[in-house]
């Protein structure tokens, strides 16, 4: 089931979602698998997506703030963990 989860995330991923979970939650397995720089990367990248939203989006403001707490949880701080744009 795990390697099921990661082939639909990746799939959505390069499929170009503009979904933010898409990324949170892949970013979160490949934490939790010891991939620290994939999870970053997706980390970053889901706020980004975050940031241009829709203001009225509440479920990409709480995504973000998911996001930027998994960031600090690694060392990031915060001034950091904004996207680059990469």
């Amino acid at each position: 089931m795990p390697g099921e989860a990661f082939a639909d995330l990746d799939k959505a991923i390069a499929n170009g979602t503009r979904f933010t979970h898409a990324f949170y939650a892949r970013g979160r397995a490949l934490e939790l698998k010891g991939d620290r720089a994939g999870a970053v990367a997706d980390y970053r990248k889901s706020i980004e997506l975050a940031a241009n939203a829709p203001s009225t989006s509440e479920y990409a403001k709480h995504a973000e703030t998911q996001d930027r707490a998994r960031l600090r949880a690694l060392g990031f701080p915060m001034d950091t963990a904004r996207s680059s744009g990469n």
